[in-house]
């Protein structure tokens, strides 16, 4: 193992001056795993055939039936019950007496797969026929212990999926149903009638005699995994970029002082005609690229010609 981590560490991570550079992670946990790559369907073959080979070297077997290549822009990925995809997210910014539309259609987004997670409740027999039932097998049991149950199951779904983007959405709709079927099993257990008399008699949260109430959770999503600090996010308030961590240095004038990444809004804003910059970029086939802070300004005032160069 050391051997392997010696021979890591002479690759750099990232290195985005490279046009052969493909991002790529793996994550595992236990005998899950799934690896994100920015790249073609051929490449992600290619790496799966290689993963296979290496299994079967050490005497493990890739389950065809669970291994799935898919493109997270149209079809979400599923890791460890959590639906992965591509963000196409819109959000309302109000500016002065104006409403500007925000997209965010380049993040990653991780929800809870509802569809899931109904079936799920359905299996479980909190729900029949798509709609909230009372779960008969907690019949026997009193008024204190069917809230406790009932609120095992919200707690543990809502702690699971703490993290995930539709997490209000998740709450709400758990509550809804949850809420419904322990109304329903209270009321066949104390011959109430119908849910109306049971809210009647114990409350909206089906209060029981001895304090015993149903959860009212949160709805919103508490990012935890966001907020916790890390070394990155210190050095960014020194001033430090990303191209600084990636020692990248100025694709203009080789110059490692203050590099920057400029970036540009779309491929067809590139003029490569007259501009120097705008070939480099086009030659790579990227909206960005590392340039020191000097040179940063006079892309900025258009006066890169004095920076120009031949090709």
């Amino acid at each position: 193992m050391r051997k392997h981590i010696a021979e890591r560490s002479q690759f750099r991570a990232i290195d985005f001056g490279n046009d052969g550079f493909k991002r790529l992670f793996y994550i595992r946990y236990a005998d899950d795993w799934i690896v994100g790559i920015r790249g073609t369907l051929q490449e992600a073959k290619e790496i799966l055939n290689k993963i296979s080979l290496f299994c079967a070297s050490i005497g493990l077997t890739v389950s065809e039936s669970k291994t799935k290549i898919t493109a997270i822009n149209t079809d979400p990925a599923l890791f460890l019950g959590t639906s992965i995809l591509r963000s196409n997210h819109r959000s309302h910014r109000k500016m002065g007496a104006m409403r500007r539309l925000r997209r965010n259609n380049l993040g990653l987004r991780f929800e809870a797969p509802l569809d899931r997670i109904n079936k799920k409740l359905s299996q479980t027999k909190f729900m029949v026929n798509g709609k909230s039932a009372p779960k008969f097998l907690w019949l026997h049991n009193d008024h204190d212990q069917i809230i406790v149950l009932y609120n095992s199951v919200l707690r543990g779904y809502l702690n699971y999926y703490s993290f995930t983007h539709n997490y209000g959405r998740l709450a709400t709709y758990l509550e809804y149903i949850l809420k419904q079927s322990c109304a329903k099993l209270l009321a066949t257990k104390f011959t109430l009638g119908t849910m109306a008399q049971t809210y009647k008699k114990f409350g909206h949260r089906l209060t029981s005699p001895k304090g015993k109430t149903f959860f009212k959770p949160s709805y919103r999503a508490t990012y935890k995994y966001m907020v916790k600090p890390n070394p990155v996010v210190g050095a960014l308030s020194q001033e430090k970029t990303n191209a600084t961590f990636e020692y990248l240095r100025c694709k203009n004038c080789d110059s490692d002082y203050r590099v920057e990444y400029h970036h540009i809004r779309a491929m067809q804003d590139l003029n490569p005609k007259i501009s120097y910059m705008d070939r480099l970029m086009v030659k790579a086939n990227r909206k960005r690229i590392p340039l020191c802070i000097a040179c940063q300004k006079m892309k900025h005032r258009k006066r890169e010609t004095v920076f120009d160069q031949t090709t």
